[in-house]
């Protein structure tokens, strides 16, 4: 279930960090209205193995803005659009109503007023399928050094270990939410992915290479539309992985 919102800043303008994810990822668990629900996925979440999943993801911010790589700041002016995702439909009905009962609301330290909400239940009905990125697409594997400290390696599309990093992570967040394997496969490959289409960025002390830009995605039905529903990749609470379907031409 996705949730589009239209956002717009008091004074027409929201200065924010270049950097912002974690600020949207925020306001996210703020909104959330089932408290119940909120401490269960900021403390527990849904597990699989050791591993855990929020099972939401969240797109960039989309509108007229200026960028100030100075002062790593950007600005929007005028409506800011914005859109939230996740296969559990109470956490996307929950912050919708919160969402909407709000006459306005903080983001970092600019105030925003809820303009127009819009619930939608997207599905991929042909496959293969083209897709485009709306925040970016990040993969890794922690990786111990030959001096023993451990680093973090991210991959990059092309790369032959990403679509099957891609696949086992879908499916691990199936069985999470789930609670059983899907008998079907998934593969993914880059399309137009463009050398400004890699993002470094910085969520907290943290820095996350990834990708946007669009790709090609087949497989079982159900990973497709769950993968729809939750994100590609890592860290797609924090605002990674989120995706549309690109009309065919």
């Amino acid at each position: 279930m996705r949730l589009r919102v239209i956002l717009r800043p008091e004074g027409e303008k929201l200065q924010l960090p270049v950097n912002y994810q974690h600020i949207l990822q925020g306001v996210i668990y703020h909104h959330i209205g089932d408290t119940t629900l909120a401490r269960f996925l900021h403390d527990h979440g849904y597990q699989e193995g050791a591993k855990t999943f929020k099972l939401f993801t969240f797109s960039r911010l989309f509108g007229k803005h200026h960028l100030d790589l100075k002062q790593r700041m950007i600005e929007f002016t005028g409506p800011v659009e914005w859109e939230i995702s996740s296969i559990v439909p109470e956490f996307i009905q929950s912050v919708g109503q919160s969402l909407l009962a709000s006459s306005s609301l903080m983001i970092g330290e600019g105030k925003v007023s809820v303009e127009e909400l819009h619930y939608s239940m997207p599905s991929i009905k042909n496959f293969p399928c083209r897709i485009m990125m709306l925040s970016p697409l990040t993969i890794h594997q922690t990786v111990e050094g030959d001096n023993g400290k451990r680093r973090t390696h991210f991959f990059y599309p092309e790369d032959p270990v990403f679509p099957l990093l891609i696949e086992q992570n879908l499916k691990n967040k199936y069985k999470a939410y789930f609670q059983q394997n899907v008998h079907g496969e998934f593969s993914i490959k880059p399309i137009k992915v463009r050398k400004r289409d890699k993002v470094v960025t910085q969520f907290k002390q943290f820095y996350i290479t990834g990708y946007m830009g669009e790709y090609e995605v087949e497989g079982h039905p159900d990973l497709l539309n769950f993968a729809l529903c939750v994100g590609l990749g890592v860290r797609n609470s924090s605002g990674f992985g989120m995706f549309r379907v690109v009309d065919p031409e």
